[in-house]
């Protein structure tokens, strides 16, 4: 299947996409009276509108554009799909390392759970002026795709106008009004049979091996012996985040507390949105694939810049009293804050190498020590 190389924009509910037709339209003469609402009405549909203008001039109109064919789309029975999961909490969309430009339109269809993809193309119109006046006419074009890649419908809608000025408003005005002639005409093809439309094939399901890696970077290893001294040392290494947060299409997951891979059940073949977020981790937006049942897939993680500024705050103190002789009791506080921070922190580490940075007399100094209060396990060197 061939991926568009266009990048389209994606409109979410919060745009208007789920609503009652009838909040958008209010009389039968605009919604019409199918006859064949029940047999699209477990259809369903997401609306990928690009400005192919190359000035972006349809910005401001092109969620009103998707709304326009959704809204007239629903009043047949059709279901409007969305991607909420691709906002974040503060309600927009951080595409950042998601892959989702680079999504064919039966593969967006395909990520939200939709039979179809609607997309919509928006070129510039052609305006000629001739004595006083400016013909526009404006096109727009569409491709109804199924989830599985093959093109159901293909077409184009267009309106000649012509008026004194020809300014962003009346652009603007136009574009919608074609909008509304594609959407009718769309949904009076749906309605009458002249466009067939079928539920896509369910997905299949297979297990996948998920877990999450931190970029390998020093650690601290704290360890309060009986007599009140510590044993201290440095780990580089590798490192798995038992209970990160996953999101995957939207669902939650979250990995297991032991830092093994965790087993997901989850489609096959299709593409995945999975985001990741755990406290002190950059987040991660990624679109990606199960290729096979069985699969291992490692998320790469980086810790945030305040994250890694705040360890290598700790690993200088703790180097720093490699040349005291004894700890006072506002030091030995200190470590056992910094212990307790890597205990709670849910990082286990999985390989590494530790060496000594500080000795005293009652201290011992161990290799693959493991911060107090993770799993002993975890400490096996390579």
């Amino acid at each position: 299947m061939k991926k568009s190389l266009l990048p389209f924009f994606v409109f979410f509910g919060a745009c208007g996409f789920v609503f009652p037709a009838t909040e958008i339209f209010a009389n039968d003469a605009v919604l019409g009276n199918s006859t064949n609402v029940p047999a699209n009405k477990n259809i369903s549909i997401i609306v990928l509108v690009r400005d192919a203008t190359g000035k972006n001039i349809f910005r401001n109109v092109s969620d009103s554009v998707a709304a326009t064919v959704l809204g007239r789309l629903a009043g047949v029975g059709i279901e409007p799909k969305t991607l909420d999961f691709f906002k974040q909490t503060d309600g927009t969309r951080d595409s950042r390392d998601s892959g989702l430009d680079a999504l064919s339109p039966a593969e967006a269809a395909a990520l939200c759970g939709a039979d179809y993809a609607l997309a919509i193309q928006l070129p510039a119109p052609i305006e000629t002026p001739r004595t006083g006046t400016i013909y526009a006419r404006q096109n727009i074009f569409y491709t109804l795709y199924s989830s599985a890649g093959t093109v159901a419908d293909s077409s184009n809608s267009s309106k000649l106008i012509g008026m004194p000025v020809f300014d962003d408003g009346a652009r603007e005005r136009l574009v919608l009004d074609v909008a509304a002639n594609l959407a009718e005409t769309l949904a009076q093809n749906v309605s009458s049979g002249k466009i067939k439309l079928k539920k896509s094939e369910p997905a299949q399901f297979g297990e996948a091996f998920f877990s999450c890696e931190i970029e390998e970077m020093s650690f601290p290893q704290i360890v309060e012996n009986a007599d009140g001294t510590f044993s201290i040392s440095e780990t580089r290494g590798k490192v798995s985040v038992p209970g990160v947060t996953l999101k995957i299409n939207g669902a939650d997951y979250t990995l297991d507390s032991a830092g093994t891979p965790t087993k997901l059940n989850l489609p096959i073949g299709q593409p995945l949105f999975v985001a990741v977020s755990h406290p002190g981790i950059v987040p991660v937006n990624r679109v990606m694939k199960i290729s096979k049942p069985g699969e291992s897939v490692v998320i790469p993680l980086a810790i945030t810049q305040k994250m890694r500024e705040d360890r290598q705050a700790e690993l200088n103190y703790i180097s720093a009293l490699g040349d005291r002789s004894k700890l006072t009791s506002a030091e030995a506080e200190r470590l056992r804050g910094i212990a307790d921070f890597w205990k709670k922190s849910g990082i286990v580490i999985t390989q590494n190498t530790s060496r000594k940075i500080t000795h005293e007399e009652k201290t011992e100094i161990s290799e693959n020590v493991v911060p107090a209060g993770l799993p002993k396990e975890s400490s096996k060197g390579e």
